[in-house]
Order: structure tokens, then sequence, then C-alpha cells
């Protein structure tokens, strides 16, 4: 099988593992986050509860993206240096997800402050910290 992927040695090298932007997959992200918002205004907003189910499709979309996306960084961390940094992999990950959790939890806060946070029950701080931590779903 001359000049296939799986070539002997010394025959022709594999081409380079490419990194590039996908605005496909931001649409899927986009109908995930819609799915799942749209299940839980249902009833809230409204006087009509109009049934809509299924905000679980929206997380499983959004986890199954994220998962391609993750590893599609790894390999590529793989390919252009032979290795995966682990640490400084999950050290990045957090530095780009903590500030808007963060933000979120203090917005929420907040929140609760201005509007009463009836709403939120008894279980804010054990929220927030899960929240913080990504120990609670």
């Amino acid at each position: 099988m001359n000049g296939s992927r799986g070539s002997a040695p010394g025959g022709p090298a594999e081409e380079p593992f490419t990194l590039r932007y996908r605005p496909e997959l931001d649409g899927l992200r986009a109908l995930a986050a819609a799915l799942v918002v749209a299940y839980h205004l249902d009833g809230l907003l409204y006087s009509h509860d109009w049934g809509i189910t299924g905000g679980w499709i929206g997380v499983d979309v959004f986890f199954v993206l994220s998962g391609y996306l993750i590893t599609t960084l790894l390999l590529h961390e793989r390919a252009t240096s032979g290795t995966i940094a682990l640490r400084r992999f999950t050290v990045r990950r957090l530095g780009r997800l903590v500030p808007a959790v963060a933000l979120l939890v203090v917005g929420v806060g907040l929140a609760a402050l201005a509007f009463g946070s009836e709403a939120l029950g008894d279980n804010y701080w054990t929220g927030a910290i899960g929240s913080l931590t990504y120990t609670t779903n």
C-alpha cells in the first residue's frame, strides 16, 4: 500500500494533524444550550406549560461536543509535541472555565439578594461551593 497512512518506514510521511475552527460545532452547541434553556423556562415565565421536554438531549449533545473538542485538543498536542502535558492542559481549562463559573455564582447570589432568596431555598451556599469546586451537577 504505497502512499497510504500506514506505509512502511521510509515511505511517505503522514499528514500532520491540523486543528481548525469548525463553525458547525458552534451551531450545534447553541442548539444544545437553547434546548436546555427552553426546558427550564417552560412554565416558569409563561402562564401556560407548553410541555417542552427533552432538555436532557441538549445536555447530551453538549457533553458529546465537549468530549470531541477536548479529545481533538489532546490529539493535536500529542501530534505537535509528542506528548500530552495533562497538568498544563487541566490548568488551561480551569483558567478558562473558573472565571465564568465564579461570575455566575456571584450573579445568582446578587439576584437572590435583590429578588429574594426563596427561589434558591436553603441550599445556596451548598450549591455555590459545589459549583465553584466542580463537585455538583
